[in-house]
């Protein structure tokens, strides 16, 4: 009974501490990613590229590395089980915003649709082939135990994929949102991210399965019903339902609010049980009310900031933990890096140039959207992680591929505002949008 009660007690100490600790862990990691991001907005970047810094800062690559003995003491020694969760809630909160925020317009627009049909195809079909042509030959040298054919194929999606979110910051801070220049890339990379889900979805029920067409069926039958009955009956129910609950009030009700993320939280279980991941769920509710203007307004003053202050730095962070720079230790690892680095530009920025070119624009407008379509950040920080949670890829190649969406994103501010200062021109307005 002694020992008992005070195993209990030691128990209940342990209990403390690790909540001492995982507190402390989120006053770093709310503060320092402020921080960095308010730093990178001094230099004209957006705040996602400071706090995926941040994210770096507080992993073993540079906080673990020049103080060993404080990250042990402070990060390595609480659980990491909290911060997975409360990481993962928060990719269930982004993508239903980035979902209900989508702008479908852009995709029935009739501007430059020659343009935007040219450099859409090339921005998917070209850095997919490259991306998967090295994935399968590499694979053998940074995956020597996995399936040759996933490493390959979550490869050459991460290659393809543009960061909608973060490309449409970067066109409101340099007020290029309504040029041409911005409609065009705003637009290619919209049906680029749809084309990158739908491809990622795939690739994942491809990377849960062993490959039996009776279970595929099953499994692809199953998402399809869901899609369907999502929109065609609960989509056209959801309208009334949310013009009955924020007419006449100016705040949420609560009772609708919950209504509103136990819906979210089942469509999430329910493509989870599906085998592609709870993010698909999340992104494809917010897609299903992506019409109530009010209510995706209201979400944006009122949900939308805790989302972008507390649950995106943390999976920025749980990414960063899991990235480890001075492992790269290998004397080829840099040249993988900029293998990998090389591939992901000529396949997106030099194939979405070339497609320009091809359709009639002049060469510093298909220079600056090359680099626009080249800009990767969060969502390919999305796909390197379903991609590391299902052992397609290893450590080794993840850390890789953060460096490479980091630096994508990075290069895109200074030379968008090179080629603009030369081209003054390329930031003019039109009409008829």
């Amino acid at each position: 009974m002694i020992l008992a009660g005070f195993t209990a007690e030691k128990g209940v100490q342990n209990l403390e501490h690790s909540w001492m600790l995982i507190l402390f862990q989120l006053i770093l990691v709310v503060g320092i990613s402020q921080g960095a991001g308010m730093i990178a907005a001094r230099f004209r970047q957006p705040r996602a590229v400071g706090e995926m810094v941040a994210g770096l800062m507080l992993g073993p690559s540079l906080f673990g590395w020049c103080f060993p003995g404080f990250y042990e003491q402070v990060i390595t020694a609480a659980p990491r089980f909290p911060l997975s969760v409360l990481s993962q809630i928060g990719l269930i909160f982004l993508l239903f915003q980035i979902g209900m925020e989508f702008e479908f317009s852009h995709l029935r627009s009739k501007s430059h649709r020659r343009t935007v049909s040219f450099v859409w195809i090339a921005g998917i079909v070209m850095p997919f082939i490259l991306g998967g042509t090295f994935g399968w030959y590499s694979a053998p040298f940074l995956h020597p135990h996995g399936s040759q054919i996933v490493f390959a194929l979550f490869l050459a999606v991460a290659i393809s994929i543009t960061a909608l979110p973060i490309l449409g910051r970067i066109l409101m801070e340099y007020r290029l949102e309504s040029t041409q220049i911005g409609v065009i890339a705003i637009s290619c990379a919209a049906i680029d991210d749809v084309v990158a889900w739908i491809l990622l979805a795939i690739v994942t029920g491809v990377a849960k399965s062993s490959l039996h067409w009776g279970s595929e069926s099953l499994r692809w039958g199953g998402i399809l019903l869901y899609g369907w009955v999502g929109w065609f009956l609960v989509r056209p129910r959801l309208k009334p339902l949310f013009k009955k609950w924020l007419s006449g009030t100016m705040e949420f009700p609560v009772p609708f609010l919950g209504l509103v993320i136990a819906i979210l939280f089942c469509s999430a279980l329910t493509t989870q049980a599906l085998g592609i991941f709870s993010i698909f769920g999340a992104f494809y509710f917010g897609v299903l009310v992506h019409d109530q203007k009010e209510f995706v307004e209201r979400w944006r003053k009122t949900i939308s900031p805790l989302v972008m202050v507390f649950f995106v730095p943390i999976f920025f962070t749980f990414t960063g933990m899991r990235v480890n720079i001075p492992g790269l230790t290998d004397p080829y690892d840099l040249l993988w890096l900029m293998a990998i680095i090389g591939i992901a530009t000529v396949g997106k920025w030099g194939a979405c140039y070339w497609a320009a070119r091809w359709s009639g624009l002049d060469h510093p407008a298909s220079q600056a959207l090359g680099v626009l379509m080249n800009t990767r950040a969060l969502m390919e920080l999305v796909v390197a992680n379903v991609a590391l949670d299902l052992g397609a890829i290893s450590s080794k190649v993840f850390t890789l591929l953060v460096i490479m969406a980091i630096t994508s994103t990075i290069i895109t501010g200074p030379v968008l505002q090179r080629i603009l200062r030369r081209h003054p021109s390329l930031a003019k307005p039109i009409n008829g949008l």
